[in-house]
């Protein structure tokens, strides 16, 4: 028999893998529970990639006069959510009626008349505070889109019932600019099949940068996710009823599985069944279990007995 050196038989098995992982086409967009990739049965490792970063719109804001004639106070990247690049003001007083009126456009567009190239959602958050810094209220979110040559005017209007706080109140404004799956591969769903009926497995994920995974029961119910943060995510589970295995990937801490997360890379995501012992193999271990509660001189009895009614039969 020739010699094979362990480092080529490691590249063997690691190319071979590597082509089982590749037999079924990765078919796009697979980024939601309902349009999983269905792999072929027994396929138990998959590879793709996620771009989470893609349409994260590089906000620019800037608050202003009722009429949007002048531009009061500029902000760029100093918003703490999204990815670095999102905007936000602090301490913006409010009209004498309680009223606040911005300007939200893509960078470098810094004159605010819409000369810009970015492209993407963002929400805006208005927190409110009364004249001596106190917060009071949390206005409902508003969900906006940049896209290239627009310009946004974004504002709230004074309370129908009249708030005492408002007076001589400020508002912060903060800018989100991760919302939702963005315009890129934030999102993978795949369904394995071809295990018995609830058998147990661990699903592993393997990349260069922060997974996250998720297992869902029937087509939309997240029922298990990996540890936000994990260097190596895992899960365990059950397949279900008929052998089959749906499970979603993503990134950060997206744990909602929306895609709002800004990671990007290649990943292995690789399904572990848990084996199921032979029915011979069940026996023999209780067989085994019992013999162990017995003395010495029973255990022998007892074994030749067993031996000799077996060969009997």
């Amino acid at each position: 028999r020739p010699y094979i050196p362990h480092i080529v038989l490691t590249l063997l098995i690691v190319l071979l893998g590597a082509a089982h992982v590749q037999a079924t086409p990765i078919f796009e967009p697979n980024n939601r529970p309902t349009q999983a990739t269905i792999l072929n049965v027994g396929q138990l490792s998959v590879a793709d990639s996620l771009n989470g970063d893609s349409g994260r719109p590089n906000t620019l804001l800037a608050s202003s006069d009722p009429a949007f004639t002048k531009i009061l106070a500029v902000d760029d990247n100093s918003s703490p959510l999204g990815d670095g690049f999102a905007s936000k003001l602090t301490g913006v007083p409010l009209q004498p009626n309680g009223s606040a009126y911005f300007r939200v456009t893509g960078a470098p567009d810094t004159s605010f008349t819409g000369n810009q190239t970015q492209s993407g959602s963002y929400s805006v958050r208005f927190d409110l505070f009364d004249a001596q810094h106190n917060f009071f209220e949390s206005l409902p979110m508003d969900f906006e889109g940049v896209a290239p040559g627009m310009l946004d005017f974004v504002w709230f209007d004074p309370p129908k019932v009249a708030e005492p706080q408002r007076v001589g109140g400020t508002v912060d404004v903060t800018i989100n600019n991760v919302v939702g799956p963005g315009t890129g591969d934030s999102l993978d769903f795949f369904r394995f099949s071809g295990l018995q009926p609830g058998q147990q497995f661990t699903a592993h994920l393997t990349a260069n940068f922060h997974g996250l995974i998720g297992l869902y029961s029937g087509v939309s119910n997240l029922v298990a996710e990996s540890h936000p943060g994990d260097n190596a995510p895992t899960l365990t589970g059950n397949a279900d009823s008929q052998g089959r295995i749906l499970i979603g990937v993503s990134g950060g801490n997206d744990t909602a599985f929306k895609g709002e997360h800004v990671e990007q890379g290649q990943y292995l995501l690789t399904v572990v069944p848990v084996s199921v012992p032979e029915p011979s193999s069940v026996l023999l271990l209780a067989l085994g279990g019992a013999l162990a509660m017995l003395g010495p001189r029973l255990r022998r009895s007892f074994c030749f007995n067993i031996i000799h009614r077996l060969r009997g039969q």
